[in-house]
């Protein structure tokens, strides 16, 4: 899909009071990533600066729903298996000697023209703080000898300086903290809360009022994280959906 608001989704995992609170979008929001004011919503049994959330997964919905959390006070941590934060928006640094010498955009190829108005307004934001700047690259399809170029002008936008610069910028907040490298497996406590542990060394990573899954990975059937958590209407879902394979070359 050329619009990123396909990319980005999460579902909350946590239990939330019979209320609701309204928040005014900023334009990191996703309209689909509104599942944080059900969050919000426990403030009036606690207050926002005492809940302690959890979330799995740093690309554009993870990072969006930490980011809205914080901006009302609450404590997030996000916990990411890969290298570096991003998920689809993944760029591949590499170093000689410690120092950067160039890097790779391997996930998203870009953003296209915004299909609701809701993501319009979080990309015109992006747009404004300097964190995507315009793509006027072309595609080209190859058959045989014959190069033929796309004859239509498209909207396409791109992290910048790199594409997952959108992530690292969202996460960037006093009350973020990202832990990477860490596939965090979670289980529901006696409490009505989370406890997690590394899925690699089992050590204790925290517990967390509240658990939010970003990365659909984390239900499939190879993946531990939700095993012992309870969350079967979400890793049902999640198992249904097909994946496309593809390769990136990176030269």
């Amino acid at each position: 899909s050329e619009d990123m608001s396909h990319y980005g989704w999460g579902m909350e995992l946590g239990q939330g009071n019979n209320c609701s609170v309204t928040i005014k979008p900023k334009h990191h929001q996703s309209a689909s990533l509104l599942l944080s004011a059900f969050i919000l919503s426990s403030m009036l049994v606690q207050t926002t600066n005492s809940l302690r959330v959890a979330v799995l997964g740093s690309g554009i919905a993870g990072s969006t729903a930490a980011r809205t959390l914080a901006d009302h006070g609450v404590k997030v941590t996000v916990f990411e298996a890969g290298y570096g934060m991003g998920g689809r928006t993944s760029t591949r640094v590499m170093k000689r000697d410690g120092t950067r010498q160039y890097q790779f955009d391997h996930g998203a190829q870009y953003i296209g023209r915004p299909e609701t108005e809701a993501f319009r307004e979080c990309l015109e934001g992006w747009k404004s703080d300097g964190w995507v700047a315009e793509w006027s690259g072309k595609f080209a399809t190859v058959k045989d000898t014959k190069v033929v170029f796309e004859d239509e002008d498209k909207d396409r936008w791109v992290g910048y300086p790199r594409m997952n610069f959108i992530c690292e910028s969202l996460l960037n907040h006093e009350n973020i903290g990202v832990t990477l490298q860490t596939r965090a497996e979670a289980s529901h406590n006696e409490n009505n809360g989370w406890d997690l542990r590394d899925g690699k060394t089992k050590g204790n990573l925290g517990t967390f009022d509240w658990l939010i899954s970003s990365d659909r990975n984390s239900g499939a059937n190879h993946r531990k994280d939700l095993s012992s958590a309870d969350v079967e209407k979400f890793t049902t879902g999640v198992r249904d959906i097909q994946s496309v394979k593809s390769l990136t070359a990176m030269v």
